[in-house]
């Protein structure tokens, strides 16, 4: 009978978060510099989905769900929903810090 016991995947999932929440930070640097790189907003985009959906699965909420604001915000902009500002991009860093803080703390 198959378990739900994930422990064994939670130094992969250590690693591949802090990637993602690297790779974010950068995007959101280079969307600082250039609000119009869509290449960059998507690369965004696809690694807080990444990271919000691992997150979740490991039982990591607080982290998730922190990803899903950014997701949305992302998803809003990437869509024409929204336009992306300094301030937005700042408001998202200071999430994905918050991110960045809770994954040392695991």
């Amino acid at each position: 009978m198959p378990t739900n016991d994930l422990s064994s995947f939670q130094t992969l999932y250590k690693e591949t978060a802090k990637q993602n929440a690297e790779s974010l930070s950068d995007a959101l640097q280079k969307l600082l510099v250039n609000v119009n790189d869509t290449e960059t907003l998507e690369l965004a985009y696809r690694n807080t989905h990444t990271l919000k959906s691992k997150s979740l699965v490991m039982g990591h909420l607080e982290i998730g769900n922190l990803a899903k604001e950014i997701e949305d915000v992302l998803y809003e902009i990437k869509n024409n929903k929204d336009t992306l500002s300094e301030e937005k991009i700042q408001m998202l860093m200071s999430s994905v810090k918050r991110i960045e803080e809770l994954l040392l703390q695991l």
